[in-house]
This record gives structure tokens, sequence and C-alpha cells, in this order.
């Protein structure tokens, strides 16, 4: 016997939302930005110090690049989280109660 999974509380499609609107936050994306430029330096030394005569990418373009394709990943994922929740469940009841009554 398959049990069916609890409707999803109304905080979680409110979270889900907020992600979709304003994508993974500042603190997220700062903490994301200085990885990405630590790795990025360690890796650009290491493969310059094996390959005098190569070139490599600059830190910011790399860093900016990464960024924006984990914003757009992030608003993704949450419209699919929405849609998900959407198709197995029905708007939550904070909608529900919105909507005009036919």
């Amino acid at each position: 016997m398959v049990a069916s999974a609890a409707r999803p509380s109304d905080s979680t499609v409110r979270r889900l939302a907020d992600w979709l609107i304003d994508g993974p936050g500042s603190a997220k994306t700062a903490d994301l930005e200085r990885t990405l430029r630590r790795t990025h330096y360690r890796d650009s030394v290491s493969y310059v110090s094996s390959r005098p005569s190569a070139s490599f990418r600059p830190g910011d373009a790399y860093v900016a690049d990464y960024l924006f394709r984990f914003d757009r990943t992030w608003r993704i994922r949450a419209a699919l989280g929405l849609g998900v929740i959407a198709d197995r469940y029905g708007p939550p009841a904070s909608v529900r109660d919105s909507l005009p009554h036919r």
C-alpha cells in the first residue's frame, strides 16, 4: 500500500514563491561568490604554473556567469516545486480563499 504525501504547508508554498520571485537571496549568493572567487584563483594559479603560455578566463566573467546560471536554476527549481504542488494538491487555502467563487 502506498501512502500519499501530506499536503505541503502554506509556508512551503510561500517560500517557493519567494524563491521564484527573489532568487536565492543575497547571503547565499555572497557566500557562493566568495567560494567561486577562491576556487577560481586557486585553479588559475595551478593551471598557469603548469602551462606558462596558457590563458584562462578572467575571474569576474567566470563568477558573473556562474552566479547568473545559479540564480536561474534556483528560480526554475522553485517554479517546478510550485508546479508539482499545484498539480497534486491544487492552490493553497490562502490562494483558494482569495479566488472569486463561481
